[in-house]
């Protein structure tokens, strides 16, 4: 066999040997912790503010399907609007349906689901505090290797007091 026949074989079996060691187990519990950078957008304030945030959550993966909770912190966000301090916290818990799409050693990711928020907004102005329902979805990627991944997803909270959430997170998960 010539070397780059050797070469070619030698990266097929590596890969495919990768890829059945990433999914062999698509099934089980699972637990993760991502931080991030969230962007709030109030709609009434030209630049929206933007503050790093973490979310922890867990879930049951059933081979393409999970099912995912966890609690969502976007961070404290200070900025300026007309020369007025504004604070704003938002956080909450959200429970989600996810479908995975196993490409080889990774997988991409759509989820959907409902986001319970809490939301504080402080000013001179009084003080705003609300608390709701909302919907959410997401999409990403994650790169496995036997129990543990890493994962990038880009997600939208729809929040009714301000127009949406946008969080970007990159973290961990652990395979059980």
């Amino acid at each position: 066999m010539g070397k780059v026949v050797k070469v070619a074989l030698f990266t097929a079996v590596t890969v495919l040997l990768a890829s059945g060691m990433v999914l062999a187990d698509t099934t089980g519990w699972y637990v993760g912790a991502s931080g991030g950078r969230s962007t709030i957008d109030i709609g009434i304030i030209p630049k929206e503010p933007t503050n790093i945030g973490y979310k922890l959550y867990g879930g049951y993966r059933f081979g393409p399907l999970a099912l995912e909770g966890g609690y969502v912190n976007f961070g404290d966000t200070s900025d300026d609007f007309l020369f007025l301090p504004l604070d704003i916290e938002i956080d909450g818990w959200g429970i989600f349906g996810i479908l995975n799409l196993p490409l080889g050693p990774i997988d991409l990711f759509g989820k959907v689901g409902r986001f319970s928020w809490d939301y504080k907004m402080v000013s001179a102005l009084p003080t705003v505090n609300e608390e709701g329902t909302d919907s959410s979805f997401g999409i990403g990627g994650a790169v496995r290797v036997g129990p543990v991944g890493v994962r990038a997803e880009a997600e939208v909270f729809n929040i009714e007091p301000i127009e949406k959430v946008v969080f970007f997170t990159a973290g961990v998960t652990y395979a059980f």
